[in-house]
């Protein structure tokens, strides 16, 4: 009677050491997929990131250029940080049409920065105050604004500094018509994606405006 060869198995040892085997090749082919993801999404939250910040320069900037020419007071105030308890609180106050696009009679906007505990404000950030028609950019008292009356426009902004360009020179507080031209610089601490250390960040934009 013919014996038939017997069939030698795998030991549990081997069977282990294959599938620790392909864990690690698996760990090798996914690493760098999941690194590559981790950067894209890294990337996308910096470009959301950047173009709210464009639209926040673009709807500034557009609602200073309309303010009123024909208004007998100034339309435009800076108020420099200092008075405001400490450097880089700048105000910027400006009178004109652009509260009518939201559906409101002609007025006064305030754009402050608000940080945490400050009133019952918990989000820090840039915000825009708009005022009552009878209140002008001079006799606007900004130590009584109330943070609850107030919208957020930019998230974690830490300080706002403003200049403006009139008379041949830079200007950290004025008082008066349409600037040749104004700047500002908002700064915010982020955290670095590679040593999740907190850095300080500086956002910035210029423009100039139409001689009338």
């Amino acid at each position: 009677m013919t014996r038939r060869p017997a069939h030698k198995a795998f030991t549990l040892v081997e069977i282990l050491l294959v599938v620790a085997l392909i864990g690690v090749l698996m760990t090798t082919a996914l690493a760098p997929i999941v690194y590559t993801v981790e950067k894209l999404h890294e990337v996308q939250r910096e470009f959301h990131a950047r173009s709210r910040e464009r639209l926040l320069f673009r709807t500034i900037f557009e609602e200073t250029r309309l303010v009123s020419s024909v208004a007998g007071f100034a339309p435009i105030r800076l108020v420099k940080g200092g008075e405001l308890g400490s450097a880089g609180d700048d105000a910027l106050v400006i009178w004109g049409s652009a509260t009518t696009r939201r559906g409101l009679p002609a007025g006064c906007m305030v754009y402050r920065v608000l940080r945490s505990g400050v009133g019952k404000q918990k989000d820090p950030g840039l915000y825009r105050f708009i005022l009552s028609p009878d209140r002008t950019p001079e006799n606007v008292d900004l130590s009584l604004l109330k943070p609850e009356d107030a919208s957020i426009v930019l998230k974690d902004i830490d300080s706002m500094t403003v200049e403006v360009y009139a008379d041949e020179e830079w200007k950290e507080e004025y008082l008066g018509r349409l600037p040749l031209a104004m700047r500002i610089k908002l700064t915010r601490k982020a955290k670095n994606a590679e040593s999740g250390k907190l850095k300080e960040e500086t956002i910035a934009h210029e423009e100039w405006f139409p001689v009338s």
